[in-house]
């Protein structure tokens, strides 16, 4: 990647603009008050930034015509960030101290968490009303030790060396694992068992080898942009990658000698793969996303995405199409679907609760499957379309312990 920092603000020079080695750029724009305002990506996706004084406010983002809130910031006396509501992921409080020690923070339904602090700003426990978490941690400076109590009793403590890295973990069970490190390398690692692997670095801190406990070694080769060609296997065989000027991987050769090759088009996005036999899948795009899948027997499927990467509506190679909605309130990573419209007509719909987790789902026949949740997001209820349900409990440490069943019977 090329770094690029023209933004001049007296003796300091701001980042403005990233470019990979494909030609893809994403722009910084700065105010007059040198505040970030604007973000333009390659496929001419922009962010704006907004700004009250010199505290973030709001994060539009912009699309062609299209414009969305992607979150939205409130802060308290103090100036500390009281209150985000993020469109992609959640709607969160938070509670701080003078200092700006975070002491609490919670969403929209049962999660709430309260943290507390030494006079280092070191965090000594964590509590929560349903009692998950519940943990409390000791510090021994002149020894170098940090003990961790968990919310179920158990007791581990961490050994750690002048840089703060761990080279010696005891479990509950009393089991001991030790680390070896040079600098911020790990080179050694035992476990409980007393069975040894090591590590060895490029002085570049690439990994070039391992040894396992039995003895066993790979070797790592690379190339002068530490990316991977040549991995060598503890019975000899080699598996060597390739790539275009652009960094690109372009072919993988297996220790028999087959090849699998990756062609790309001039903005780094694959175009075909080339089996070893010489079958080949081919990809089309639209405004650098995705847009239609070529198999190797010729068959096509097409995509509609809109800007936030969402699925839309899949053309399988007989033209028939599925189409997707989504929630207008959230477009969560782990899912944002609220109707699926299949091709021969039925409908499923999907809803969410105010954390935009799955609350209910509703087939093609309109039966309706129900989920309720504790806190930390544990599914703690599940209510079957004829009412029957299972119930789910869950040790302090948020670890499935107990299921109920509509009879009462528990496992």
């Amino acid at each position: 990647q090329i770094l690029s920092f023209a933004e001049v603000q007296g003796d300091k020079r701001r980042l403005s603009r990233i470019e990979d080695r494909n030609g893809n750029q994403t722009v910084f724009h700065y105010d007059e008050h040198h505040r970030l305002t604007r973000l333009t990506h390659a496929d001419t996706a922009t962010l704006a930034l907004h700004y009250t004084h010199q505290q973030l406010t709001a994060i539009d983002w912009l699309h062609a015509e299209q414009r969305q809130r992607l979150a939205t910031c409130r802060y308290d006396n103090q100036g500390y960030l009281a209150e985000c509501d993020a469109f992609q992921f959640h709607h969160l409080w938070h509670e701080y101290t003078p200092q700006g020690h975070m002491t609490r923070w919670h969403d929209t339904d049962k999660t709430d968490v309260t943290v507390h602090y030494d006079n280092a700003g070191r965090v000594t426990a964590t509590t929560t009303p349903q009692g998950y978490w519940q943990d409390r941690f000791e510090y021994d400076d002149d020894n170098h030790v940090t003990t961790y109590f968990d919310a179920e009793g158990g007791c581990t403590r961490y050994h750690y060396n002048a840089d703060g890295l761990v080279t010696r973990q005891i479990d509950p069970l009393g089991h001991e694992t030790r680390t070896d490190w040079d600098f911020s390398c790990k080179v050694a690692e035992t476990d409980p068992l007393g069975r040894t692997a090591a590590y060895e670095y490029s002085p570049y801190g690439e990994l070039t080898g391992f040894t396992s406990p039995a003895g066993d070694s790979t070797v790592y080769d690379y190339n002068e942009y530490g990316q991977l060609t040549q991995t060598t296997q503890p019975d000899g065989a080699r598996w060597r990658l390739h790539y275009s000027e652009q960094g690109n991987l372009t072919s993988v050769i297996d220790p028999q000698g087959r090849v699998e090759e990756t062609r790309y088009g001039p903005q780094g996005e694959i175009l075909r793969q080339v089996l070893p036999d010489g079958r080949a899948w081919r990809y089309g795009y639209e405004q650098q996303q995705l847009s239609e899948i070529q198999a190797p027997d010729g068959a096509r499927t097409r995509f509609d995405i809109d800007g936030l990467g969402r699925l839309l509506r899949v053309t399988d190679a007989l033209y028939q199409q599925t189409h997707y909605h989504h929630s207008p309130f959230h477009a969560s990573p782990a899912g944002s679907v609220s109707e699926i419209c299949l091709p021969d007509g039925v409908r499923q719909t999907i809803d969410y609760d105010s954390e935009r987790r799955v609350s209910a789902v509703t087939d093609g026949e309109g039966r309706t499957t129900r989920y309720t949740y504790d806190a930390f997001d544990l599914l703690s209820r599940l209510t079957r379309p004829d009412g029957s349900a299972l119930t789910f409990g869950y040790d302090r440490l948020t670890r499935l312990k107990t299921v109920t069943n509509e009879t009462g019977d528990t496992y």
